[in-house]
């Protein structure tokens, strides 16, 4: 297979009060708001705004999923009450994968693959 050139740009932040996951492309941008308070005593994904460039609209909406926090791949998250074993959906170190990119340069990406129930 082959894969599509695309610009896209994601952000990460953390403060001792709020998580925050921006993602940045060409045909629109969305922001992921989601207080500490609630990564860390409920299931309250948090809020979602959408803008669409193209369109020129932006909708606020129920987050349908939680924001990775920086203790997300940690082996015990801090923040997961559940604590799952490797074998149940807690984290697990699949190996270093390497990947050859479909640019000019044909450059090669190295990286450690983690996966964990929701984030992989």
């Amino acid at each position: 297979g082959t894969y599509v050139n695309i610009s896209n740009f994601i952000a990460l932040n953390w403060t001792d009060t709020m998580a925050m996951f921006q993602y940045y492309s060409s045909e629109s941008n969305s922001f992921y708001i989601q207080r500490i308070e609630d990564i860390r005593s409920t299931n309250k994904p948090g809020c979602m705004v959408q803008i669409d460039k193209k369109k020129g609209s932006c909708v606020c909406l129920n987050a349908i999923a939680g924001i990775m926090h920086i203790g997300s791949f940690l082996e015990h998250d801090p923040f997961d009450k559940v604590n799952l074993d490797v074998h149940e959906g807690g984290l697990a170190y699949l190996g270093r994968v390497k990947v050859e990119m479909q640019n000019n340069n044909r450059d090669t990406v190295v990286a450690d693959h983690y996966m964990k129930w929701a984030f992989h």
